[in-house]
């Protein structure tokens, strides 16, 4: 998923074109988001939008002539996985980050995960 977001978000003209592709299908989503290594919750988000825009992404690339991309999108099955782990992982850090969190906090957080 990183080289996808990286094939379209690498060159301004392709993010543009993307852009325009997506509203063109009426997408809900206009934009991929990036991924950045500092941040745990990004990678949640960026796997989420990306597999909101899936059939966008395949369309984009199948229409840029990148079948070798647009075949990473086949297995949805593999990519809805990610997504459900990272989101859920995404519910448990949450609740852990912040000022003044107490032991307590982190135990009852994890017990109920």
């Amino acid at each position: 998923m990183v080289k996808l977001v990286n094939a379209v978000k690498s060159s301004a003209l392709n993010t543009r074109l993307f852009r325009r592709f997506c509203e063109q299908m009426d997408s809900y989503h206009y934009n991929l988001l990036c991924h950045t290594e500092m941040r745990w919750l990004s990678k949640g988000n960026v796997l989420k939008r990306d597999f909101a825009l899936r059939i966008e992404l395949r369309d984009f690339f199948m229409q840029q002539k990148k079948e070798e991309l647009a075949k990473f999108l086949q297995d949805v099955a593999s990519l809805a996985y990610l997504v459900d782990i990272f989101g859920r992982l995404n519910e448990l850090t949450l609740p852990l980050q912040g000022h003044d969190k107490k032991i307590i906090n982190f135990i009852d957080v994890l017990t109920a995960f």
